[in-house]
């Protein structure tokens, strides 16, 4: 999986995936602080991985972003890692149907020190998928930097030689 459409696809299914574990987070019916930070770092990972997808669809894959999304998306890497974490919020949280459903609708089904675990992994997954949208920025910063740089020498250079042109010298 290496090529940028399959990079992309693997993007999107963790992207539907994690909607889907959103709305089931979304339809526990206690109000629990532990249930209430789950839900914010997965809706947050959820946007910046929006944002990752935004970036591969619309910006192109040069080099530097290939081997970004690339190391995003090894086995055992942070994708992997990612959905993993969502697969054991899904398993507890997927609605059942029958007596069942009223039990598990009442109660927040993880225990704290699960809920800290679950979250230490989403937190360390976003923390990776930050980083390389930020690989991305450090990319478009290197071609303003340069571009800037060229566009100096020729401003320079236009001064120069109007002030030569006058019997100027130019300073700066």
């Amino acid at each position: 999986m290496a090529d940028p459409l399959s990079i992309s696809a693997s993007i999107i299914a963790v992207l539907q995936f994690t909607s889907t574990v959103i709305g089931y987070i979304s339809e526990v019916s206690t109000a629990s602080k532990d249930r209430q930070r789950v839900l914010l770092e997965v809706r947050s990972t959820q946007g910046i991985l929006s944002a990752l997808r935004d970036l591969g669809e619309n910006a192109g894959w040069t080099d530097s972003w290939i081997l970004t999304m690339k190391s995003l998306n090894v086995s055992g890497g942070p994708l992997e890692q990612f959905k993993t974490a969502l697969e054991r919020l899904a398993l507890k949280l997927k609605p059942v149907e029958g007596w069942e459903l009223a039990r598990k609708a009442l109660a927040w089904p993880f225990q704290k020190e699960e809920v800290n675990e679950i979250l230490r992994l989403i937190e360390r997954q976003k923390t990776l998928f930050s980083l390389a949208l930020q690989n991305d920025h450090m990319y478009a910063l290197e071609v303003f930097l340069s571009h800037s740089h060229m566009l100096i020498i020729c401003h320079t250079q236009f001064f120069v030689s109007n002030d030569s042109k006058r019997g100027r010298k130019f300073t700066r």
